[in-house]
């Protein structure tokens, strides 16, 4: 994608990285397939769009925040995760998962 979007040019050590990343998920998938745990075919178009999503993401916050405003590496981290944190916060408040996780988290201060 970063070709495409941003047309950048990568290295042939950086191409083999991605070819042995894919090749270790797809042994990985296929011996999770042949085993005895119960395989769904969906999980791995979950995974797909997840993969090209998490590209895709990182190829425009890549874009624009890098190139277009300026920012450093730490901020966008910052940023993100502190969004992020706002998000599952909320999520967990509307599900009514939010105080169990604060009593648990409160009555196993050792983790």
């Amino acid at each position: 994608l970063g070709v495409v979007y941003l047309k950048k040019r990568y290295t042939v050590a950086q191409y083999a990285a991605v070819g042995l990343l894919t090749a270790g998920v797809v042994v990985f998938t296929l011996g999770d397939a042949k085993g005895r745990a119960f395989f769904n075919p969906v999980g791995i178009a979950f995974i797909v769009a997840g993969s090209l999503s998490d590209a895709m993401a990182a190829n425009y916050e890549e874009k624009v925040f890098f190139s277009r405003m300026g920012c450093s590496a730490s901020e966008v981290v910052l940023y993100s995760s502190a969004l992020g944190s706002v998000w599952a916060l909320l999520a967990e408040a509307f599900t009514g998962e939010l105080l169990p996780a604060l009593r648990h988290s409160w009555d196993h201060l050792e983790a």
